[in-house]
């Protein structure tokens, strides 16, 4: 948190990271964090936070190496969308898309166990 990270390479390599808090950073993309060989086999990470970055868009999120992820927030990024993929996410509990520029959230109705959706100032 509060650093100038520009990514998170070499995180997936964090086999018992539960919680990831890089919020107001320099991050850009998140394209290729998650996709190292092995990586969908070995996170722990249920809770991340990517808040108040530039992240334009979430692509790298709908990795396999996520599928446990319960708690995302990307508050205060530079997003429009969200990937068709991001549904994927199907354990997401708590997600915080507020503060972008998103115009729809469609992406999260088959996500049955999300129970908190922040989307305001969108």
């Amino acid at each position: 948190r509060d650093n100038m990270l520009t990514s998170l390479s070499g995180v997936s390599s964090l086999r018992h990271l539960q919680s990831l808090n890089a919020c107001n950073n320099s991050i850009t993309s998140i394209d290729d964090t998650w996709d190292l060989p092995g990586a969908s086999d070995s996170s722990s990470l249920t809770c991340l936070d990517l808040s108040e970055n530039n992240l334009q868009t979430l692509d790298g999120l709908c990795s396999p190496a996520l599928a446990r992820l319960r708690c995302l927030s990307v508050r205060h990024n530079e997003l429009c969308t969200l990937p068709p993929t991001f549904g994927d996410l199907d354990v997401l509990e708590e997600l915080d898309v507020s503060e972008n520029a998103i115009t729809s959230v469609a992406a999260t109705y088959k996500m049955q166990h999300l129970r908190v959706l922040n989307c305001e100032h969108n």
